[in-house]
């Protein structure tokens, strides 16, 4: 590349964007989010089965930031009449499963964005090629174009690149976000059948 152009410059700052967003989304849905959700119920269950809730409400808050914890949270920490702590718990529920989907819809746009704008990009520079010309490259004939087409195709290898790097990881994440949609569904039917929580 004998120069780095402003429109290139962008498309670099864009993949470069996605790829920092597919890692923030990945620590989120590998390390943030999930959590061994059998093992965590059967705890739960045992505690309130005793009468512990307040045990379990400390269990729960040690394991924040899981989501599956925030729902425990919310569920044996709600305050109101049964009827508003099973709407609370079902709403948290459907805000955290929509969210687990939310985290992959943002990098679905941007590997269909990566594409077209390649292509904008590579025809910026094939535009440029017939500007008039000055200084060294105006003594070397055909030198514009062949820089021009040298750039557009780096511009669309760039693009295709940043797409496919978009579209394999939602393939490579999507399984943990059905499992963590999953999860949240459980506890939820869980949370809502203890004592206390949406029953007098």
């Amino acid at each position: 590349m004998r120069q780095l152009t402003a429109p290139f410059a962008f498309q670099v700052l864009f993949a470069l964007a996605a790829i920092a967003l597919i890692a923030w989304r990945a620590r989120v849905l590998l390390l943030v989010a999930p959590l061994n959700t059998a093992a965590f119920l059967a705890a739960l269950r045992s505690r309130m089965a005793t009468g512990e809730r307040t045990a379990a409400l400390a269990l729960s808050h040690a394991l924040l930031p899981a989501w599956v914890a925030e729902l425990s949270c919310t569920a044996l920490g709600a305050d109101g009449s049964p009827d508003e702590r099973r709407l609370v718990v079902e709403e948290l529920a459907i805000d955290l499963q929509a969210a687990a989907h939310g985290l992959l819809s943002s990098i679905v746009a941007l590997g269909r964005i990566a594409g077209p704008l390649a292509f904008a990009i590579a025809i910026v520079h094939m535009g440029l090629a017939f500007r008039h010309e000055t200084g060294l490259l105006a003594l070397q004939r055909g030198l514009p174009q062949t820089i021009a087409v040298e750039r557009a195709v780096l511009s669309i290898v760039t693009g295709m690149a940043t797409s496919l790097v978009c579209h394999v990881s939602v393939a490579l994440l999507r399984k943990h976000v059905v499992t963590l949609q999953r999860d949240v569904r459980v506890a939820a039917e869980v949370l809502l059948g203890f004592d206390g929580v949406a029953s007098p």
